[in-house]
């Protein structure tokens, strides 16, 4: 585990702790265990963000690109718009670098409660605009 990996857990741990109910050990295994997930989210990410980032470079003229994976029921070939690898390889830098990323399709409605919240703004001044 990188360095910045268990300073962003520290950060983490340390924050939830703050702002939590934490009511008994079982509480804080919950919370230690959510934690785990998310740090391994990150190592996951920052694996798989230059295997896409290689793939978008090697398919640059093309509109559709296939994927192939590979598990215990044997492989599958997926096609995708390129768009979408692309949109994968935006959000995978996001989670490499422990930032939560949220999609909301362009015709979704939404209250301005809600657009502030993803925002992180006050209601009142993403009203404002």
């Amino acid at each position: 585990m990188t360095m910045a990996v268990i300073v962003i857990a520290v950060v983490v741990i340390g924050a939830i702790l703050l702002t939590s109910d934490i009511s008994g050990p079982t509480d804080l295994v919950a919370v230690l265990v959510g934690v785990s997930l998310a740090v391994a989210a990150i190592g996951t990410a920052e694996e798989a963000l230059p295997m896409v980032q290689e793939s978008l470079r090697r398919h640059q003229d093309t509109d559709v690109v296939a994927l192939q994976t590979n598990d215990a029921e044997g492989e599958t070939t997926l096609t995708v718009p390129r768009a979408a690898l692309d949109l994968l390889a935006q959000i995978l830098g996001h989670m490499s670098e422990g930032r939560g990323v949220s999609i909301v399709p362009s015709t979704a409605e939404l209250t301005t409660q809600q657009a502030a919240d993803m925002l992180n703004v006050s209601r009142p001044f993403s009203s404002a605009y």
